[in-house]
This record gives structure tokens, C-alpha cells and sequence, in this order.
């Protein structure tokens, strides 16, 4: 079984394959990735505006399917631009949390606070939100 799958379509949009080829690579490198990954359960959508994209990442502890449409009402929502969303992929995770006091850390808060990242989900979402940057994260210490 597959850990990570695309629904239908899905494997046509080249950001749902990037981010299903980060996730399946850091999973074959980190036991611990795979760890926040198996706890993970929910939905996430991400709208990426600058080239018009959304696709949501569904969750099930376990196992992740991408889809390149809203398929259901998501737990967290992630509004950025391509660029931001790739950049997430970058931060640094320390003791499990995303690290923000280096340059990309501060890079990405900056972008929160300007309003060119938003996420939306309420604060009981944060563990879950927490887990996705560990799953996402390719500079992980």
C-alpha cells in the first residue's frame, strides 16, 4: 500500500506531484517523519494564488491522499504563493517545532504578518499544523 496517492487528476498538477515526492521522500529518510505522519489525521487545503492552484491534502494517519480540488471542508487552510509554499518546505524544525529565529524562519513569519501567508484553522489546529511542517520540512536538524 501506498502511502502517499493522488485522486483522480491530481497527478496532472505538477505542485500536488512535487509536494506528494517531498512528503514520500522525507518519509523514506526520518523514522520520525514517519512517525508525525501516522499521528497525522485530517484535511488541508492549500490555495496557491499566484498560479491559481488548490489542492487538499487528506490525512488518515497513515496515509495521504492529494487531490487537486477542495474535496471536502478542510480542518486548516493555507493561502500563499508559490514561492511561500515552497519556501515552508524549507524551515528548519527543532525538538519537533518550527524554527523561525534563523533567515528563512524570520523570511517566512514576515510573509505571515505582511499577509502573503495566511492560514486559517483556529489555535486547537496547531498540533496538526505543527505536524504538517515536520512532514513537509526538507532542512530538518
Amino acid at each position: 500500500m501506498e502511502k502517499v496517492e493522488f485522486a483522480d487528476g491530481a497527478e496532472e498538477t505538477a505542485l500536488c506531484v512535487m509536494l506528494g515526492d517531498i512528503i514520500k521522500g522525507n518519509l523514506e529518510k526520518s523514522t520520525r517523519k514517519n512517525l508525525f505522519f501516522n499521528l497525522l489525521k485530517g484535511d488541508i487545503f492549500i490555495e496557491i494564488y499566484d498560479v491559481e492552484i488548490e489542492l487538499m491534502m487528506s490525512f488518515r494517519r497513515g496515509k495521504l491522499i492529494i487531490y487537486d480540488w477542495k474535496a471536502r471542508r478542510p480542518q486548516i487552510t493555507i493561502r500563499t504563493d508559490s514561492s511561500t509554499l515552497l519556501d515552508l518546505s524549507n524551515l528548519q524544525v527543532k525538538y519537533g517545532i518550527p524554527y523561525f529565529f534563523d533567515d528563512m524562519g524570520k523570511a517566512t513569519m514576515q510573509k505571515f504578518f505582511q499577509g502573503q501567508l495566511k492560514i486559517k484553522g483556529g489555535i486547537f489546529y496547531l498540533p496538526k499544523l505543527i505536524k504538517l511542517t515536520n512532514i513537509l520540512s526538507v532542512a530538518d536538524r
